[in-house]
């Protein structure tokens, strides 16, 4: 039993020296320098392809637009219910609400189309900043990494202020038209609004 003892205390300090000498004679990895393909190579492959689906990027959040500037339209030729105290129609500032906001979001959207190129804009970011030691390549692919997570973050703000904008233009224009068209298309509206989600 002794002999076993002893012999286990042994195995436990040779494994103790070796994992201290192994500590001083490697530096330690880090898991963003490990993987394949690096951050900074998926930046430089979105980059090179993003051009391609710019103008198609934002269909969903376009075509909720698109219908409910079609819904403004045709609230904007509707009487209106009548009001008592002889102000306008509530058809017809859900009709200027929903014109705008439909508008502004399709102007938003072409714009961003024609000018955001976010993986580029992060691809060009990443050659002022050196990567030769370990550390710096760590934060070469770290900075890499939020390039390639910050369009997805801007994209989830940019659905749901879609979806409550469009949804709530769309009906005021429902819930104000006189005519069972304005109704209808304020519904339809509505539905769309639904499409970035």
């Amino acid at each position: 039993m002794r002999l076993a003892g002893q012999i286990s205390s042994l195995v436990g300090i040779f494994m103790s020296s070796q994992v201290v000498m192994a500590a001083e004679t490697k530096e330690f990895d880090y898991p963003e320098l490990l993987v394949s393909p690096s951050a900074s190579e998926r930046l430089a492959a979105e980059a090179k392809t993003e051009n391609k689906a710019r103008w198609s990027a934002h269909w969903a959040i376009q075509a909720s637009a698109l219908t409910t500037l079609m819904a403004g339209i045709t609230s904007n030729n509707d009487p209106g219910k009548a009001t008592s105290n002889g102000d306008e129609p509530g058809s017809k500032v859900a009709a200027r609400a929903a014109t705008y906001v439909g508008g502004l979001w399709l102007a938003g959207t072409a714009i961003m189309s024609a000018t955001y190129t976010p993986y580029q804009t992060g691809l060009n970011g990443l050659k002022g900043i050196a990567n030769g030691s370990k550390k710096e390549k760590l934060a070469y692919e770290r900075y890499a990494e939020e390039a390639i997570y910050a369009p997805s973050r801007i994209a989830t703000v940019m659905k749901w202020a879609s979806f409550a904008s469009n949804a709530g233009a769309s009906a005021m224009v429902a819930s104000n038209g006189k005519n069972s068209m304005t109704k209808f298309m304020g519904g339809v509206g509505v539905g769309a609004s639904l499409l970035p989600l």
